[in-house]
């Protein structure tokens, strides 16, 4: 961060850099954490006034304003040359395609931007910043000494994310320590979503369905679940809510992806036939599949072992695809979905892969 200090302090009392650099040399300081505690603690309040004017009653200030433009480029703009595998976008270019609504346009200032990034309600957002270690600010065609991207998590229409890239790839075990998962929709809808099921209507156009079926899931965030984030709050905009929860058969054949904000997206079209209609939020205790019994994590996470039926294919997704039985120890082992949301791999789960790299370690050292 001595880059950012440098010309938020020393470019600045001399003049030495233009207005757009030190804007995002001082949402970097924010956005990353770069304060004094005095500012901290004003950036910090600067966070609640935003998130409480974005989740108010009104919902139609400037910073609501912004927020959709932001998303609505990073979501629908048709121009693939213009996004990462991840579906990130350089921040320049992304005030450029919002045009009037860009927050230069409206005077935000670098740290109200990144307040009102970290502000929103469920997360929507990612960033990626790439250092450029070698830089020319004073060439006529100066460079930055950072990249700085921003990507929506979900809701594209553009088909431009690679969900293996940007997203977690769920094994089947994995998407079961997720609780119930279901989309939540108006009781309006649901006489289309029972005659054709759940469609993604993909067009890669920019306009229409979205990419993915996007789910949400709910836990009681118990031992072994993966936690709920930000985008596992349910909207409250409905006024009969359906709530449809996925049957747990459905997963045992698809890929499915679960995002850094806690949305859990399916690249293709689900049958009315898969989806169990509630009328209320399905809590773990809630009887879905069976009567009288609620969600139950699968054993592989209580107690470490599989199902009497578990199939070979099986134990070499969870176990990641490099893991042959007596063959050599892979040489990486796979990230998890516990890790990938910032948790600890539940013990039991975790002791395949603790196994392999004990196993490993003893190899090496008899060598």
């Amino acid at each position: 961060m001595d880059v950012v200090s440098w010309i938020l302090i020393w470019g600045t009392k001399h003049g030495e850099f233009d207005d757009s650099i030190r804007w995002i040399a001082e949402f970097l300081k924010y956005l990353c954490g770069f304060t004094t505690q005095e500012e901290e603690d004003c950036f910090d309040g600067r966070c609640n006034d935003i998130h409480v004017d974005m989740t108010g009653q009104g919902g139609y200030g400037y910073y609501v304003k912004c927020s959709k433009s932001v998303a609505r480029v990073l979501r629908h703009c048709k121009n693939k040359t213009l996004f990462t595998d991840t579906g990130a976008m350089n921040i320049s270019v992304l005030f450029d395609q919002m045009q009037w609504d860009s927050p230069r346009q409206i005077n935000m200032s670098g740290a109200d931007f990144a307040a009102m990034l970290l502000g929103n309600p469920k997360q929507r957002f990612f960033f990626e910043i790439y250092m450029q270690w070698s830089w020319f600010p004073y060439s006529p065609a100066a460079t930055y000494p950072f990249d700085t991207r921003i990507g929506a998590s979900q809701g594209h229409s553009n088909q431009v994310v690679d969900p293996t890239v940007a997203h977690h790839p769920l094994t089947y075990d994995e998407a079961m320590s997720l609780g119930w998962i279901f989309p939540v929709t108006d009781y309006g809808n649901f006489s289309s979503i029972q005659q054709y099921g759940l469609k993604t209507n993909v067009k890669g156009s920019g306009k229409g369905g979205r990419d993915a079926v996007h789910f949400m899931y709910h836990n009681d965030t118990g031992q072994g679940y993966i936690r709920m984030a930000e985008g596992t709050t349910p909207p409250r905009s409905y006024r009969r809510p359906v709530y449809l929860v996925l049957d747990p058969s459905f997963i045992v054949d698809q890929q499915l992806f679960l995002t850094k904000n806690g949305v859990f997206l399916f690249h293709g079209d689900i049958s009315f036939q898969y989806l169990h209609v509630k009328e209320q939020l399905p809590m773990i205790a809630c009887n879905v599949i069976h009567q009288g019994r609620g969600h139950s994590l699968p054993p592989s996470v209580t107690g470490g072992s599989w199902h009497s039926n578990t199939t070979w294919q099986h134990v070499r997704k969870e176990k990641g695809p490099g893991f042959i039985p007596g063959g050599p120890i892979p040489d990486s082992i796979r990230n998890t979905a516990w890790q990938f949301m910032g948790q600890q791999v539940p013990q039991n789960y975790g002791s395949w892969f603790s196994a392999l790299c004990w196993t490993r370690n003893v190899i090496l050292i008899q060598h």
